[in-house]
């Protein structure tokens, strides 16, 4: 069994017996994750360089990031470590150059989670990989199979240098679209694989439906199409775009609660989820000094079962993409067993707080309609009438909504 897998050492096992250097070329999450496993493995980085165009003078995870020129003249011989997929063959014939210069390693890192890709996996999994090994129809299936997974293993890209087809032999020969295509395009990004079928089709289609859930993204998806002329029925849809609302309205209806009734906030904070008071405050450091973000951390904690120092640490590195990204690292995610009672709860403690919320106002404000009432009964109370001329702005509106 499995005797298509030819390779069994890691990328990472082999570079913790690499004498060289070793150098990430890239950045971004890519970068972060390997060097994440690096630590792990205790392979030390020696520094970090981007294609020329990305070259500034900046920093990235406390390395200064260099040109590879820069590399070649500071090291007689270095080891390089790709951190980023290549989308286009002349990046592709770059790194193809590169790898000829230097050792390169390309390791498989999961786009959301923290699982390694390596032959021990594959023996616990012998049963499922070989099944699919042998389904498959033809001898090329399976050696592009086999290929992939030596890959993933082994961060050897000469597996993948007999099994790669150029992008039109991709159309030509495997999609092979005609001109009277339903065109769908899940995860459209900025529209460029549709402008690569309507170049094939020279601009003939029925329909195309362009589904992209990133806010930003789909924004240049329509400036795009309307660049090309094309007309398009384009589709938003978003499994997460729901749930980042859901996760908004908590935070908003929290941090009101906590606007007015801190102490009392934190002290429902502490019992709901068997927190130290004391925590609190550096929670709330790590959370970008927000009581809403506070509680929805301490919610992911103990639903997903990690520790609150993990949670912040995620929220450190992915809040600039929302927390929707944040649950989806941690595993939080469609079709995972966190996933519905994880929404639930969010949903019957959003509930909450905007109960909590809306009590604390009602009491306050008929605590002032009283006192507003004793004074009319003055022999001078033409002179008196409520004057709202104090800090707070909670009885400034009478709309209690939920923004």
């Amino acid at each position: 069994m499995l005797e298509f897998i030819t390779e069994k050492e890691t990328c990472w096992e082999k570079l913790q017996k690499e004498h060289r250097p070793v150098y990430i070329y890239g950045m971004g999450d890519g970068a972060i994750k390997i060097m994440s496993v690096f630590k792990k493995y205790g392979i030390k980085t020696a520094g970090i360089f981007a294609s020329d165009d990305f070259v500034r003078g900046h920093y990235f995870q406390g390395f200064r990031v260099m040109r590879l020129s820069e590399v070649e003249e500071r090291e007689s011989d270095f080891a390089v470590v790709l951190a980023f997929a290549a989308g286009y063959e002349e990046l592709v014939d770059r790194i193809k150059m590169i790898g000829k210069k230097h050792k390169l390693y390309v390791p498989d890192v999961p786009v959301i989670g923290s699982g390694l890709f390596t032959y021990e996996y594959c023996v616990r999994n012998a049963d499922k990989l070989q099944e699919v090994y042998e389904l498959l129809a033809d001898n090329y299936s399976r050696k592009v199979f086999a290929s992939i997974i030596n890959f993933k293993i082994s961060g050897d890209i000469s597996h993948l240098e007999n099994i790669t087809a150029t992008k039109t032999e991709i159309y030509r020969d495997i999609i092979k679209p005609n001109l009277n295509e339903h065109y769908v395009d899940l995860g459209a990004y900025n529209g460029d694989t549709i402008l690569e079928m309507l170049e094939i089709t020279r601009n003939r289609y029925v329909r195309i439906y362009a589904m992209e859930p990133d806010r930003k993204n789909f924004k240049k998806l329509c400036k795009n199409m309307r660049q090309f002329k094309v007309l398009l029925l384009f589709i938003a849809i978003s499994c997460s775009m729901f749930a980042q609302d859901r996760l908004s309205l908590f935070i908003g209806r929290a941090n009101k609660y906590a606007s007015v009734e801190l102490s009392d906030y934190r002290k429902r904070l502490c019992i709901e989820y068997n927190t130290p008071n004391n925590l609190l405050d550096d929670y709330y450091r790590q959370c970008g000094r927000d009581w809403g973000n506070v509680g929805l951390a301490l919610e992911i904690a103990k639903t997903s079962g990690r520790h609150m120092r993990d949670v912040c640490d995620y929220y450190k590195r992915y809040h600039r993409h929302g927390w929707d990204r944040v649950l989806i690292e941690i595993g939080i995610r469609p079709g995972s067993v966190y996933y519905n009672p994880f929404y639930d709860r969010v949903n019957y403690h959003s509930n909450c707080w905007h109960e909590h919320y809306c009590s604390y106002c009602d009491h306050h404000r008929k605590h002032h309609h009283k006192h507003y009432k004793k004074h009319k009964k003055h022999k001078h109370n033409k002179h008196y009438r409520w004057d709202d001329d104090d800090d707070d702005d909670w009885d400034d509106d009478d709309d209690w909504d939920d923004d």
